[in-house]
């Protein structure tokens, strides 16, 4: 975790499963907590200071509640202070208290949930009690552009801020209101901080020498994310091979789709400046051998166009990858992800599944003999992560991660095999 401010720095969660005998491991973290286990875990934690408990916790389950009473009524006696007043009163202030930091991971006590409250416990009180919030400690002062890079992260952390002030609320008038006002200034703070990273991240922004034209597209169309990129440096293509890459992805310049509708690259082509018309002869990949054919290295064209539009959370109708792959002919980022066509069999279609329009930009620099390719809009999911890929011989694998602003995870694989790689 990233920790701001002075004090010492908690140790992190993994540590707390040896230190304080939790036994956690893949297999059983997500399991309830025996009541007597929970127990010796929080007089573990306390250095050994006995709770008196008149609870029979024979074959007894820890609840959240019972967990919280009881780490309570340690601290109070670690601490030197008493508490006063019946268990609800107890529990419900000390609920308020630790929802206020944020110390409580989840409703139900698992050893995963016990480890990471003694965690986020530790890393606030390591910062004069100010709250945790997904690895950070801070005040709202430290709510920043400069500490905070990332709007997905910003957006995830604003979630969880406005689902703790609304928890807080439904507990209505008093303390829990000034708490969940307390919480809203962190909330207004994020949200400033995200639209600061919108203006910053914005194509207008961030793409440099930005042609008027597709400028006043941005524009118009309200697109305020590089959904994605890619550059591929095309030096190791022969002139016939160079010249139909930079003319085939030329072609998507500029071009806008609407939500819900389909890209097909081949029509794309066939729409595009000369239509299928002035482009060379050049080697291809025909049938699993080289063959020298009409427009050869569009599949280039093809690949540049398919992978960052995968990388941008658009959905595959259809695609199929090189029977080969020659390794320096194509972007790295590309191999196992890459696209070949060829009329009247084999096209590349990917569909605008946003609620927006889909803009694509292409801009070649002939001299360094790079193109670069953008996908232009908003994407529907805080984040995509792309895991892969995963190679056993020749077939590779890649799992595609696409987070959902309420939590909720889609994930697909893109599956490729090649019967050679040069």
């Amino acid at each position: 975790f990233i920790a701001f401010g002075s004090g010492a720095l908690a140790a992190a969660p993994g540590g707390y499963s040896m230190a304080l005998n939790l036994f956690v491991t893949t297999q059983n973290q997500n399991d309830e907590v025996p009541f007597e286990k929970g127990l010796q875990v929080l007089e573990s934690y306390f250095s050994g200071i006995p709770l008196k408990t008149n609870i029979d916790s024979m074959d007894k389950m820890m609840s959240q509640r019972e967990f919280i009473i009881a780490f309570e009524l340690l601290r109070a006696e670690k601490e030197g202070y008493e508490l006063e007043g019946s268990d609800s009163e107890i529990y419900q202030q000390a609920w308020l208290n630790a929802r206020r930091h944020n110390w409580l991971p989840e409703s139900e006590m698992t050893y995963r949930a016990m480890q990471e409250f003694f965690y986020r416990y530790d890393v606030s009180q390591a910062h004069a009690g100010i709250p945790y919030y997904e690895g950070l400690v801070m005040n709202v002062s430290e709510i920043n552009i400069q500490r905070f890079k990332s709007i997905p992260d910003v957006r995830h952390t604003k979630l969880k801020l406005l689902s703790h002030i609304n928890e807080l609320r439904q507990m209505g008038e008093g303390e829990a209101d000034q708490l969940a006002e307390g919480l809203r200034g962190y909330y207004l703070a994020f949200a400033d901080v995200e639209q600061q990273l919108i203006q910053l991240e914005h194509p207008v922004n961030k793409i440099p020498n930005l042609p008027e034209d597709i400028k006043q597209k941005i524009v118009d169309n309200n697109l305020n994310q590089v959904m994605a990129s890619m550059k591929y440096n095309y030096s190791n293509n022969i002139y016939n091979r160079q010249f139909n890459v930079v003319k085939g992805t030329m072609q998507l310049n500029g071009r806008v789709f609407q939500p819900g509708e389909e890209i097909s690259f081949t029509q794309v082509l066939r729409e595009g400046d000369g239509g299928l018309g002035g482009y060379l002869s050049g080697w291809a990949i025909v049938g699993g051998e080289e063959e020298w054919t009409y427009g050869g290295g569009l599949c280039g064209s093809a690949t540049l166009f398919f992978t960052p539009s995968w990388h941008a959370g658009l959905e595959i109708v259809a695609r199929r990858g090189h029977s080969s792959y020659y390794t320096n002919l194509y972007p790295s980022e590309s191999k196992w992800a890459d696209a070949t066509i060829f009329f009247g069999q084999t096209d590349v279609i990917m569909k605008n599944n946003t609620n927006t329009p889909v803009l694509y930009y292409v801009n070649d620099d002939p001299e360094a003999k790079e193109i670069t390719l953008y996908v232009i809009g908003n994407s529907p999911y805080n984040n995509i992560e792309i895991d892969g890929p995963h190679v056993s011989g020749r077939y590779g694998k890649f799992y595609r991660h696409m987070t959902l602003p309420n939590g909720e995870v889609i994930t697909d694989t893109l599956e490729t095999s090649y019967s050679r790689i040069y």
